[in-house]
């Protein structure tokens, strides 16, 4: 009899600790706004470095950041020209530096070859994307994979940090 009277102040207890749930609006921070079809330029002297666009965009400024889905973000030359495009599908800007983080499905594209991996950062300072995940790298019929990656935005320039392996020309990457 103790056991069902024990159980039942355990119901009791529980039912009566729950007035009131939690609703969405009290568990996710409201953005202090939210655009349609984002869209936004970084340039140098009137050339473009990079151009992010996102199918929406809340802003977070206490947090100093931008959330992003459906994220493309295209880097250019000094002469402006396209050198790669990535795609994601969300993303993070770190207003203070304009640093991005991009997850879910990230394809950076370049002339150089395609790329492949679940989360890639732009470090805006250095200029360089970088990841600590498992990344795939294809040139035509080549393909490498490996575990973190450092890169020039255009993917001329890779460093597969652990697990490299693959198929193709290695000695270009020397």
């Amino acid at each position: 009899m103790g056991l069902f009277r024990t159980i039942g102040l355990v119901i009791l207890l529980v039912l009566s600790g729950c007035k009131k749930g939690y609703t969405e609006k009290e568990i996710v921070p409201k953005a202090d706004e939210i655009v349609q079809s984002f869209s936004v330029t970084e340039t140098n002297k009137g050339k473009p470095i990079w151009k992010i666009a996102a199918r929406e965009a809340k802003e977070f400024e206490k947090k100093n950041i931008i959330e992003l889905s459906d994220v493309t973000l295209i880097f250019y030359d000094s002469t402006g020209g396209i050198i790669s495009t990535l795609k994601a599908d969300s993303g993070t800007v770190f207003t203070r530096n304009n640093n991005l983080a991009s997850s879910g499905n990230v394809r950076v594209t370049s002339m150089q070859g395609d790329l492949f991996t679940q989360h890639l950062y732009w470090d805006s300072k250095r200029e360089k994307i970088w990841t600590p995940d498992t990344i795939r790298y294809i040139k035509g019929n080549e393909k490498y994979d490996g575990i973190g990656l450092e890169s020039d935005p255009d993917l001329h320039h890779i460093i597969i940090k652990e697990k490299f392996k693959g198929r193709g020309k290695t000695e270009e990457w020397k």
